[in-house]
């Protein structure tokens, strides 16, 4: 989760959702969270699912050598 760049969060209650903050927390444990956008919807794909997370990593370039 270390070269997580961008997180996107859609969730059906925002406020449980900063209720649990401590579960992203252990994502991050070195403090370091990516940019983020959360969107409170009124429903998901799976309809039984309360959050859904997009995550985009930049890897860097690969060794040349």
């Amino acid at each position: 989760m270390g070269d997580v760049v961008k997180e996107t969060l859609f969730t059906k209650d925002m406020e449980e959702m900063k209720a649990n903050m401590g579960v992203r927390k252990a994502f991050y444990p070195d403090g370091q969270y990516p940019a983020a956008s959360w969107v409170q919807i009124n429903r998901l794909f799976m309809p039984d699912s309360l959050v859904e997370v997009e995550v985009m990593a930049y890897l860097g370039e690969k060794d040349k050598n």
